[in-house]
């Protein structure tokens, strides 16, 4: 088979039609971000916490701050941010000096 060749003004037209789409879809630039690890830190809750976040955080009663992940998976605040990944934090109403 023989190699089929383009022109460089086909070349051109091709990568402009990309760079348009890039830009006219902003939704494939946030999820861009987000795989870079540029998303926003989780922020603390003020609503009522899940029925097992309030179990959880019942049983770790020394803690006055924990960070919980959906997954039941319990961090404390000097756990590194890459190891507690989306956990939530929590101030602990069950809190015993």
């Amino acid at each position: 088979m023989a190699k089929i060749r383009t022109t460089p003004e086909e070349e051109v037209t091709d990568s402009q039609d990309i760079q348009t789409t890039e830009v006219e879809n902003p939704s494939l630039t946030q999820a861009i971000e987000k795989k870079k690890g540029k998303e926003s830190p989780p922020q603390q809750t003020s609503e009522q916490p899940d029925k097992h976040v309030i179990e959880i955080l019942k049983i770790y009663s020394r803690h006055k701050e924990l960070y919980v992940d959906k997954y039941g998976g319990v961090f404390t605040p000097d756990t590194p941010s890459g190891i507690r990944k989306n956990a939530v934090k929590y101030q602990n109403p069950f809190y015993q000096s």
